[in-house]
């Protein structure tokens, strides 16, 4: 009974270290678990949760790299913990034109650009209840390949609106609406920042020097 019940004890802290993992907090949390008793109750301050990745908050980040001898600029949206993108775009030349790459869940049907509609949002300074939003036409996107998690799409950048909608904005996006009259329908959206977490000054810098580069 005795090796039973060590070996079942073994199996359940495996679990819950596995848990605690896949949870994206570290494993130190599994020893803070065992210290008290079932009667007792043990609080953790603030720096200790965020110490274990049990708070996180959101950030904006802005990387170059060398990607195959093109330099490639991210964007993303991410919790400090590690374990949640919540957008992402890559922004890169492709001749002397600047292309944003970006990224949506598949939708309910498969793409075709005469289904489907996309469209830039960003903040609005007059009212933010409401996002700005400009169409893109059909001619200014690529469709670029899908896997099981994402669809991406490349979208050409105009100086225009690199200068006067882009970078003065607090946070930007796209949506990826289908058109009405049809089975489903869905909007997914891949944005970047919010009133909280603005687009950092690094990304503002970096896009523009990428920009003049690709001319």
């Amino acid at each position: 009974m005795a090796g039973d019940m060590q070996q079942s004890t073994q199996q359940k802290a495996g679990e819950l270290v596995a848990y605690i993992r896949e949870m994206g907090v570290s494993t130190e949390m599994y020893p803070l678990m065992t210290e008290g008793s079932p009667k007792q109750v043990k609080y953790l301050d603030a720096y200790t949760m965020t110490r274990l990745r049990i708070l996180t908050s959101e950030t904006v980040e802005a990387k170059l790299t060398d990607e195959n001898g093109i330099s490639v600029l991210h964007l993303s949206d991410v919790d400090t913990g590690g374990q949640m993108t919540y957008g992402h775009m890559d922004f890169y030349c492709n001749g002397k034109s600047l292309l944003a790459r970006t990224y949506f869940v598949p939708p309910l049907v498969p793409f075709n650009s005469n289904q489907f509609t996309l469209a830039w949002f960003s903040n609005n300074p007059s009212d933010i209840a409401h996002d700005r939003q400009v169409t893109i036409p059909s001619s200014n996107y690529w469709y670029r390949g899908a896997n099981s998690q994402n669809i991406w799409i490349d979208i050409e950048v105009p100086a225009a609106l690199l200068r006067d909608w882009i970078l003065p904005s607090t946070y930007i996006g796209v949506s990826l609406t289908q058109k009405t009259g049809l089975p489903f329908q869905n909007v997914e959206k891949d944005r970047v920042g919010n009133y909280a977490d603005p687009l950092p000054n690094s990304f503002h810098t970096m896009v523009q020097l990428m920009q003049k580069s690709c001319y």
